[in-house]
């Protein structure tokens, strides 16, 4: 019976499989949060556009106290943009950094599968020479006690 086989390596190749699937959530939840960071700098650029063209309105009018409230408003957009550009820059290096330790993590993890895919083939050629063997073996068993029975049965047809 053949022996099953067996990668000694196989815990390690399990421990980056799950550092990877670690790498690939942390990948997931930063892209997450820069898509959302994204979504809001769009969310507070269209509402600058808005006050900014309020505000153009309003100067037409020459209406000063909510001029002043405009303008106001335009300057606190300004500063949430440049924060949330901060932000962006920020989550994007992160989320940089993360994707390439999730690509380093899956190097990793594709080094020791080529290593188990090269020894299971050196596995299963060294199992096919050894049924090859078996069965050579078997096939000169069967031929040597053919030719033995017929050895035995040339006597006896040459004496009736």
């Amino acid at each position: 019976m053949a022996s099953r086989f067996e990668f000694r390596l196989q815990p390690m190749l399990d421990r980056r499989k799950a550092v990877e699937r670690q790498k690939e959530f942390a990948f997931a939840a930063q892209r997450r949060a820069l898509n959302e960071c994204a979504a809001e700098l769009a969310r507070l650029g269209a509402a600058h556009c808005e006050v900014f063209q309020a505000l153009a309105e309003c100067a037409q009018r020459r209406g000063g106290a909510q001029l002043r409230f405009l303008d106001e408003r335009l300057r606190r957009l300004d500063e949430a943009i440049a924060e949330e550009l901060e932000r962006l820059g920020g989550f994007e290096a992160t989320c940089e950094r993360v994707r390439n330790e999730l690509v380093a993590a899956r190097r990793e993890r594709r080094v020791i599968e080529r290593l188990r895919e090269r020894r299971l083939e050196v596995y299963e050629a060294a199992l096919a020479r050894r049924e090859e063997l078996e069965l050579g073996e078997a096939n000169a068993r069967a031929r040597e006690s053919a030719r033995k029975r017929q050895a035995l049965a040339a006597p006896e047809r040459a004496a009736r």
